[in-house]
């Protein structure tokens, strides 16, 4: 039976190439020149879209400013020729070595005072460049701004739900609730549900990059409390 069937597909492929060849007179030789031409535009193509844009530094115009002496032209270059994936990752090396001092953000350890000493002249000029070369999409101000609507969402649903169930609920109550509410949809917004679901593409969602902390709960206090700090340095 199987037989039968591959027969049939090769009958029926073979008429549409015949009937190909002859309404178009083609010959076989210009038929296998046709789909070598069409096999080479399909894989030149797809090397065209794994190649990154050539920077030229003359040509870029940004404020590099470092408080504490960091060289932010590597990570400019990489956003500027669309390299958001090795963006990310020059990204991350440099807050790990000058803003929280290790290789790795370890959540058991007290990055409160390491956090409010941040430089806000170097989290402006990361932010700034984020936001410069994704059009506004990417940044930890986007980040922030798109976490607090979620909080805020949050917040307003925890109070309507107490006043409908006679729950008293008091302004401190309702700010701890919703800060642990809101980690749930704000990484749904980001899509930042897995490692394996980074996208880094311009086409990501809004906020999706730079990804920098982790998605488990002591990360999320750390990342929150970097998220506080962004806000006072960007006000």
């Amino acid at each position: 039976m199987m037989v039968l069937f591959i027969v049939f597909i090769l009958i029926v492929i073979g008429a549409v190439i015949t009937y190909f060849v002859m309404s178009n007179n083609l010959s076989l030789i210009d038929l296998i020149d046709l789909l070598s031409d069409s096999l080479k535009e399909s894989s030149s193509n797809t090397g065209n879209q794994n190649k990154y844009i050539e920077v030229d530094e003359n040509q870029l115009n940004d404020d590099l400013s470092s408080a504490i002496g960091i060289d932010y032209r590597k990570l400019r270059n990489l956003l500027a020729g669309g390299n958001f994936n090795s963006a990310n990752q020059e990204t991350k090396s440099i807050m790990l070595e000058f803003f929280f001092g290790g290789t790795y953000i370890d959540s058991s350890q007290n990055y409160e005072s390491r956090i409010n000493n941040i430089a806000c002249t170097d989290i402006r000029t990361l932010d700034e460049l984020w936001l410069k070369y994704s059009s506004g999409r990417f940044g930890f101000s986007v980040q922030h701004e798109i976490y607090l609507e979620t909080w805020r969402k949050c917040r307003s649903d925890t109070i309507e739900f107490a006043k409908c169930e006679r729950i008293e609920m008091n302004e401190n109550k309702a700010d701890v609730e919703a800060t642990i509410k809101a980690s749930t949809p704000f990484y749904e917004k980001v899509r930042w549900r897995t490692n394996d679901s980074l996208n880094y593409s311009i086409s990501a969602p809004r906020g999706h990059l730079p990804y920098i902390f982790g998605t488990s709960g002591g990360q999320h206090g750390i990342m929150l409390s970097f998220f506080m700090r962004v806000r006072r340095c960007l006000e």
